[in-house]
């Protein structure tokens, strides 16, 4: 089960950790980023399965790859203009900013990282 789900320059959030529950209900004004925290699990798990971001070495041991992966669409948003992806519209080239990243943690505490 999903514990944390920490977000980076990822739409509206700049930087924030979303602690999970069993039961977890997300509620709050229009435009508060609901939909968004939605988005980015689904990306996240998503992502982790389709290109193997988390592996098991010959011994067993769980091994997470160390880089993400570009990609040039993304599943389950639907985007205009690539800088809607990123805080403030702003993407890393040009200012210098970093890129958007989705933390996922489960319940033993793995990180489940996907950028």
């Amino acid at each position: 089960m999903l514990k944390t789900i920490s977000l980076n320059r990822f739409k509206r959030f700049n930087e924030v950790e979303v602690v999970l529950q069993p039961f977890t209900a997300l509620m709050g004004e229009n435009s508060s980023g609901k939909t968004t925290i939605i988005q980015a699990i689904n990306l996240g798990l998503s992502t982790i399965s389709t290109f193997k971001l988390v592996s098991t070495d010959a011994s067993g041991k769980i091994k997470i790859r160390p880089k993400g992966v570009g990609l040039t669409s993304l599943v389950g948003i639907n985007l205009s203009d690539f800088r809607e992806l990123y805080y403030a519209k702003i993407s890393r080239s040009g200012s210098g900013a970093g890129a958007a990243s989705i933390d996922l943690k489960d319940e033993r505490g793995s990180d489940r990282g996907e950028r």
